[in-house]
């Protein structure tokens, strides 16, 4: 810089020196998805130009391992394995001199880290397989079964629907783990789950005899009986009956729903319980129940000595027995559903009620019907005195 217009006087200068430095370069490096069980990831940021050093920073709940200033720290997301996240993870320059700080951002995704599930506990009969029901989901979908035993898986071990056959000294032992672990885990740690097969000798279970009750009649007497490795059990049916008092009652009984009674058929299960489920099962028949009609109400004459009954009797029976409140008689007898009933000497009432009644119900409960006969006075009917009349004079008086 010059000075001017200075008269007389010498021409003063100065000079000033500007120094450009670089501006900070901040790289946070690519970013990253990591799986929620396995999530901490190392970061590798660079920070070149006026500034070697920076800080970081992030969105989530994580923390830096050492420090939020080692550019190749560890990230710890800090969210539980079951959360899924998205974070930001920014990179500052620091120590900027005079230039403005930068920053550099890193996305992390979480992904699901797998679930895995062997299935429940089991008590299997001493002899029988092992049904296996294993289940891989979130970051994996694959297994590999293994045995604290030394039984065999079928037809691999990698089935997650597979067959344990346990060996004799499987059996022997009485109990052993059967354990399913993730595979193709990805980014994932492995994650596996165990369930417990114990073996016990098969028990004795009787449900008892088929049997059959009629739709009026039909309670089921239930009498199980559980022994040897057990003495305990269950009742469980395809009907929509109730248990009473409770269907671990070995002597409880069945009432069959509306639903039962019109299905006809209802299968009633009893299985071992506190040892292996095994089971024994008693069918039920349920029978129609009697309808019987023994017609409609009539009206007789005073003179008349007797009427005709039309019966009828169906469903769980076929055949009736007649009955009367008065005196009188069935012929050709009190069985014949057609029969006529001949008044006695003592139906003088106007009114005589009959019944018919069900008879070769089986198990069913009997069924009544009545009808009322009412007996009239005869009418007497008086037309008029004769008479002749003339053609051309035929007015009737």
């Amino acid at each position: 810089l010059s000075s001017t217009n200075a008269t007389g006087c010498v021409v003063e200068r100065d000079t000033l020196t500007v120094v450009i430095t670089p501006a900070p370069q901040v790289n946070a490096g690519p970013d990253q998805s990591v799986c929620a069980n396995n999530d901490s990831i190392t970061l590798s940021g660079v920070i070149s130009g006026a500034t070697a050093t920076g800080v970081w920073t992030t969105s989530g709940p994580g923390f830096f391992l050492p420090n939020d200033s080692d550019l190749n720290a560890i990230y710890v997301p800090g969210y539980p394995d079951t959360v899924l996240s998205f974070d930001t993870i920014i990179l500052t320059s620091t120590n900027n001199g005079y230039c403005s700080a930068l920053s550099d951002t890193l996305y992390l995704t979480r992904t699901p880290a797998p679930g895995v599930n062997a299935g429940s506990d089991l008590i299997v009969c001493s002899g029988d397989d092992v049904p296996l029901t294993g289940t891989v989901t979130g970051g994996a979908s694959t297994g590999k079964w293994t045995t604290t035993g030394s039984g065999i898986f079928s037809p691999d071990d990698s089935s997650l629907a597979a067959t344990y056959t346990p060996s004799g000294a499987d059996i022997a032992s009485g109990s052993i783990e059967i354990i399913l672990e993730s595979t193709n885990n990805g980014g994932c740690v492995a994650v596996y789950d165990t369930m417990g097969v114990s073996f016990t000798p098969k028990p004795v279970v009787l449900a008892g005899n088929d049997t059959a009750v009629c739709a009026n009649n039909d309670t089921v007497f239930l009498f199980g009986s559980v022994s040897g490795s057990s003495t305990t059990g269950q009742w469980s049916s395809d009907g929509t009956g109730a248990f009473v008092p409770n269907d671990s009652d070995l002597s409880a009984t069945y009432i069959p729903s509306g639903a039962d009674t019109a299905t006809g058929l209802v299968r009633i299960i009893l299985t071992a319980t506190n040892s292996c489920p095994f089971t024994d099962t008693l069918f039920v028949t349920i029978t129609p129940a009697p309808q019987v009609s023994a017609g409609n109400d009539t009206i007789i004459c005073f003179g008349d000595t007797m009427f005709a009954l039309v019966g009828n009797v169906s469903g769980g029976s076929s055949s009736g027995i007649w009955t009367t409140g008065g005196t009188g008689t069935f012929s050709p007898n009190d069985s014949d559903l057609n029969a006529f009933y001949i008044l006695g000497s003592g139906d003088t009432l106007s009114n005589i009620t009959i019944y018919l009644t069900s008879t070769n119900i089986g198990n069913c409960l009997t069924v009544s019907d009545s009808m009322v006969v009412t007996r009239s006075t005869i009418a007497i009917i008086n037309a008029g005195n004769n008479f002749t009349f003339c053609s051309n004079n035929a007015d009737i008086p």
